[in-house]
């Protein structure tokens, strides 16, 4: 299923109010590997609902360059949702060229604002922008967690041995 960003910000109210515990990763997640897999496996045994913010397109393509997303929003959409330790996935609607940082910092917070977590989840080996989270978590007071296993593989890496 589809969720709004708004539609997900009641459904954690009500989590909230139910005494649980929020965790919160964002990224675009183009070509699901088990580096994911496991940044989610961490994050659940951190938190009681997971959810999931997936860059769209327009930023993946920003970010990564030509011929990205391999997966479509809608695709990455359905894949994280029908994972066991995801409890719910969205679109984040505002385009991020990180070029632009001030930009992408109120896209990120804003986010991070809406959804009202616990936690703000990512890898600090994977992810070039964790610094940044940290210092965003800590000015929306959110604690930070962090995944600090090797990086076991990346899409970029995937796709790389792909087209070779």
């Amino acid at each position: 299923m589809k969720y709004t960003i708004e539609e997900v910000s009641k459904i954690v109210k009500k989590q909230k109010s139910c005494g649980k515990e929020i965790g919160l990763i964002t990224g675009c997640f183009d070509v699901l590997h088990i580096g994911h897999v496991r940044l989610f496996k961490f994050a659940k045994k951190h938190v009681d609902y997971l959810v999931i913010g997936l860059d769209n397109d327009k930023t993946v393509l920003l970010t990564k360059g030509k011929g990205r997303p391999i997966n479509s929003i809608q695709h990455r959409l359905e894949t994280i949702s029908e994972l066991r330790n995801v409890d719910i996935a969205f679109k984040i609607k505002g385009v991020v060229d990180y070029k632009k940082a001030r930009d992408a910092e109120l896209i990120y917070s804003n986010v991070v604002r809406k959804i009202c977590p616990d936690y703000l989840i990512t890898s600090k080996k994977a992810d070039h922008y964790w610094k940044i989270k940290k210092i965003r978590a800590k000015h929306l007071h959110v604690k930070f967690l962090a995944y600090t296993q090797n990086r076991a593989t990346s899409s970029t890496e995937i796709i790389n041995k792909l087209i070779k």
